[in-house]
């Protein structure tokens, strides 16, 4: 039998990986009626995927009709979940690109080539709060000295998780646009007068929509959200690697350079 007739039996056949993958870390046999029950395949297909996983040694009878998988079936299963997971991720980082496209200029694929992704599903819309969340904590507990950031959207969690990094933080510095700011002064005046009274955070306003959250930690790590056109976020983008900390750390400053200082445009508007 040839590679590729393997390789393309596996990749069409959802039903025989569901089997691979029920064997899979298994010490002791299974009965082919568990099999059948834990793979949720039909009878009939559950005796086929056993006939032809067997041909090809990925599965081997051990005992009246129980079955366990073997060396070659294990490294199979393992290989075609590392591709599975690795088209997955491509997919993703794809379209989070092609959205942060839309809103700033986008970068070549290499920046992001070795960037972690992460998709917020629509379901969840908590997710990209708690993964930030996540994230400050780990830097904190890693040693946080300086911060940057741009944030477009203005909630409740997005605030305690600002009030946990400033409690850490040294220095830190963050780009609001008007949008949130006005949204600040009528929602959540208590949280932007205690920001304005942070000496160690320097908030400035952006004229210009800020497209997507973006955290710089240490100038050597960095987080993104990307947002969909309603503005909630969709996915996340995050690493150490140089060229995207240079992008990231560019990005903020075109942004910072046309901005102003919270303190001055408070005073002048009154």
């Amino acid at each position: 039998m040839e590679p590729d007739d393997d390789i393309n039996y596996i990749v069409n056949s959802d039903s025989q990986i569901a089997v691979l993958r029920t064997l899979r870390g298994r010490s002791e046999p299974i009965m082919k009626r568990e099999l059948k029950a834990e793979a949720e395949v039909s009878r009939s297909t559950v005796k086929r995927a056993i006939n032809n996983l067997s041909e090809r040694n990925w599965i081997e009878e051990a005992g009246r009709k129980r079955y366990v998988i073997t060396t070659v079936g294990e490294s199979i299963v393992e290989r075609y979940d590392e591709f599975s997971s690795t088209v997955v991720g491509a997919q993703t980082k794809t379209q989070l690109i092609n959205q942060l496209g839309k809103h700033v200029e986008p970068p070549s694929i290499d920046v992001f080539s070795e960037a972690e992704v992460e998709e917020y599903p629509t379901t969840d819309p908590m997710k990209g709060w708690n993964r930030a969340d996540d994230e400050v904590s780990q830097q904190i507990e890693t040693g946080l000295n300086f911060y940057r950031g741009m944030n477009p959207i203005v909630s409740t969690k997005g605030n305690e998780i600002g009030r946990k990094l400033l409690d850490a933080v040294d220095e830190a510095e963050l780009i609001i646009d008007e949008d949130v700011l006005d949204a600040s002064k009528e929602n959540y005046t208590d949280e932007l007068d205690e920001g304005l009274a942070d000496d160690s955070l320097e908030i400035y306003v952006s004229h210009q929509r800020i497209p997507i959250t973006l955290a710089i930690y240490n100038d050597e790590r960095v987080e993104l959200s990307v947002h969909d056109e309603q503005g909630h976020p969709i996915g996340g983008i995050r690493g150490t690697n140089e060229k995207l900390v240079c992008w990231a750390k560019d990005l903020y400053e075109q942004y910072r350079a046309q901005s102003f200082s919270i303190t001055n445009l408070l005073q002048e508007t009154g």
